[in-house]
């Protein structure tokens, strides 16, 4: 079977008979699927390499562009930049002896602006996770159980333990359990493996900018304006023939009853009466007249 996508479609010989159908992914799209422009199709050859092996990286690119390949374990570990077509790209990247027990494999692919296509700069990313070297450190654990045991016997267990290296030693619990009990809790046997060099959470943040981005390609070209909206206020009376005037007095002592009054003169100003604005305070802070 070459690598692709495929659909199985099964049906019986009956013309109106049921028919069925699945869909499923063959060599380089196992465990890779994009529903989104913003995710990048990405798989690799195999779930598990050795220390100095080469990996090969396979990602399916939508848009012409440039593609960074990070390697992500607990910090980064190796970084590729290439330019890619449309189409399957593969990158092949040599696995390091310092790469833990597995790692993530991150791309990201950068396209640029694309004015014929009405298309802006955008990223596409894909992850997918890979395991180093898990069955070096794995102890592979074999029971030759007897078919039948008749009660009140002696149950003899023998245990073979593979994967240990000159002069290791392993310690080995053997429980025997009524099956009918342990469906009762749904009790999971235990799986160290798992749990020591199973996949692990991507802490890696991977930020940018391109949702910021601004659609130029859109829209209509603004305007250009300045000031509040007193411009819009339309003038009352006649616009003034003279130079504006204000002329202040100041503050000006005088009793709580006072009919005298003060001029304010207007130098060269002819057949101009300036109003007087004013408001006198009686002692102890009582309002008085105007």
């Amino acid at each position: 079977m070459q690598w692709g996508r495929y659909r199985l479609e099964v049906s019986s010989g009956d013309r109106n008979g049921p028919v069925t159908s699945v869909a499923f992914d063959a060599g380089w799209y196992a465990d890779a699927s994009a529903d989104t422009p913003d995710m990048l199709e990405i798989a690799v050859d195999k779930p598990e390499y050795v220390p100095g092996e080469n990996m090969t990286v396979a990602l399916t690119a939508r848009t012409a562009g440039k593609v960074t390949l990070s390697v992500i374990g607990d910090r980064l570990l190796r970084t590729i930049v290439q330019d890619v077509p449309v189409g399957v790209a593969r990158l092949r990247v040599p696995v390091g002896n310092d790469w833990g027990s597995g790692a993530y494999v991150v791309a990201t692919l950068r396209s640029p602006l694309d004015t014929a296509a009405s298309r802006m700069p955008g990223r596409a990313i894909g992850v997918q996770w890979f395991s180093v070297n898990r069955k070096a450190r794995t102890l592979a654990v074999n029971l030759d159980l007897p078919t039948l045991s008749r009660p009140n016997s002696a149950l003899r267990i023998p245990v073979k333990v593979t994967g240990l290296a000159a002069g290791e030693e392993a310690r080995v619990i053997v429980a025997a359990v009524d099956v009918g009990i342990l469906n009762l809790t749904n009790y999971k046997p235990p799986a160290p493996d798992d749990y020591y060099l199973g996949q692990r959470k991507l802490t890696t943040e991977i930020r940018d900018l391109y949702g910021e981005l601004i659609d130029g390609m859109q829209g209509t070209r603004g305007q250009i304006k300045s000031g509040g909206d007193a411009a819009a206020a339309e003038l009352q009376g006649s616009p003034p023939t003279q130079p504006p005037l204000a002329l202040y007095s100041g503050i000006v002592n005088r009793q709580a009853r006072w009919d005298g009054g003060d001029r304010l003169r207007s130098p060269g100003l002819r057949r101009h009466r300036p109003r007087h604005g004013g408001r006198l305070e009686q002692e102890h802070g009582r309002p008085g007249g105007r």
